[in-house]
């Protein structure tokens, strides 16, 4: 979480300041949309924790994985 707040306050000082949660749920591996949905969920849990409001972009993940955007 240490990255999440060096990274948002840096971008806030330039104004970015909208943290978007971006995933795929279209994945036919089941094993892979189970893990890359735990990663989601740990991605959703460090913004609430950080109280952080986001937006959510369902089809907006990376092939890699979940991830968080700010803008």
């Amino acid at each position: 979480m240490g990255v999440i707040d060096f990274v948002f306050s840096t971008m806030k000082d330039f104004g970015f300041t909208i943290c978007t949660l971006s995933f795929r749920r279209n994945l036919k591996n089941l094993l892979v949309r189970r893990k890359l949905g735990q990663a989601t969920a740990a991605l959703k849990d460090a913004l609430n924790t950080k109280g952080l409001k986001f937006d959510v972009d369902e089809g907006g993940g990376a092939f890699y994985g979940p991830k968080i955007d700010i803008n």
